[in-house]
């Protein structure tokens, strides 16, 4: 509870970025904003899970590949950015692309070191440095274009990393044990783990296309409102950011019941903070033009809300080694959601039913991944 609550304290500021960065941009600029920090996000997929990798490699094989990983990501990386300012012409971007992927290699070392306030702190300082720069533009003291967003994360990344070196400078003395063979074992291992992950941020962005392209009226909604799921995400992705730790240090005693109290603790907490954000929809709904927001919200909060309550256990996969079966599934249902979404749009069908159908879909997998996992804990007791 005390990290579920030190995370709400951070994530006041994210907050703050919901609800304010509408009013302070055009919304034009907003929607772009969020579309495009989507894809900013989306960038670390491009080290193909090798900072999964290290994760797994520490708590199943007590091994510590980070200055390897962190040496030869960073030179992969920079090369990768090259061709992103090859490719877009945008210094900016390209530059913030590559903050942003040492942003989340970094967390990874911070985590294990259990410092999970520090560790969560990366998107709020983003969410502050963004909703700063949007004051100057607000106030009219300096005029921003999308370009505000990568300067947002280049200030983030200065201020976070500032607050790295000085609480973990102990343990951070560099290991000259660098090899490449360590990075690719992180690379081997992590693919797999990082994969579904991918998957899942694929259909997302699928929902986030096809909203822009054929449902746009719908656009500004759709980001408002699953920025506003935050809320009940938080809380439960705060959970599965702690049981990587807990359930790799108890990997090898895991039993049942064990899940079974962390399952229900997740969906205890998840009911109390949906009845909160029903409540909560209802009165910033008179305060926003946004076209159904109060059913698009309540919809994306039930059905993302109860995706995240199982996915919190999805950790166990990862240490049981059972991803595989999870991802090929994952796939299908990455496929499915693609051809029904073109179904839907062919048809121009209500965009209510468009939300339905993702929500259906991910608890699908939800539910095959529970199945999964509970068949694998049993098999090894």
């Amino acid at each position: 509870m005390k990290v579920i609550l030190s995370r709400y304290f951070l994530y006041v500021f994210i907050g703050l970025e919901v609800l304010l960065l509408p009013v302070l941009l055009p919304r034009e600029l907003y929607v772009e904003i969020e579309y495009n920090k989507f894809i900013l996000y989306f960038i670390p997929f491009l080290l193909f899970g090798a900072n999964s990798g290290y994760v797994y490699f520490k708590y199943n094989k007590n091994k510590d590949y980070f200055y390897s990983l962190i040496f030869f990501a960073s030179i992969y990386f920079a090369v990768v950015a090259c061709i992103i300012y090859f490719l877009t012409s945008n210094f900016l971007f390209s530059l913030a692309s590559f903050f942003i992927v040492i942003f989340m290699i970094m967390e990874q070392k911070v985590k294990t070191e259990k410092y999970f306030f520090l560790a969560m702190s990366i998107k709020p300082l983003i969410s502050l440095s963004l909703l700063a720069l949007a004051s100057l533009t607000y106030y009219n003291l300096y005029s921003f274009n999308l370009d505000i967003l990568y300067y947002a994360v280049l200030l983030a990344f200065c201020i976070w990393l500032l607050f790295v070196v000085i609480l973990l400078k102990n343990k951070l003395i560099v290991d000259f044990n660098i090899k490449f063979k360590f990075y690719v074992k992180l690379i081997k291992k992590g693919f797999l783990i990082n994969i579904g992950t991918l998957l899942l941020m694929v259909i997302f962005f699928t929902d986030r296309y096809f909203t822009k392209e054929y449902y746009n009226d719908y656009l500004a909604t759709y980001s408002f409102s699953y920025n506003l799921v935050q809320f009940i995400i938080i809380a439960l992705t705060t959970l599965a950011y702690v049981n990587v730790v807990e359930i790799g240090e108890k990997i090898k005693s895991l039993d049942i019941l064990f899940l079974k109290q962390k399952l229900l603790y997740s969906y205890k907490i998840f009911g109390l903070l949906y009845v909160l954000f029903i409540g909560f929809i209802f009165i910033i709904n008179d305060f926003y033009s946004f076209q159904d927001l109060v059913v698009i919200s309540l919809l994306m909060g039930f059905f993302l809300g109860s995706f995240y309550s199982i996915n919190s256990l999805a950790s166990v996969a990862i240490y049981k080694d059972l991803l595989p079966q999870v991802t090929q599934f994952l796939f299908l249902v990455m496929l499915i959601n693609l051809l029904s979404s073109n179904i839907l749009v062919n048809y121009e069908i209500n965009y209510i039913f468009f939300i339905i159908k993702s929500g259906i879909l991910l608890n699908a997998y939800s539910m095959y991944l529970i199945y999964v996992i509970s068949r694998g804990v049993k098999v090894c007791q």
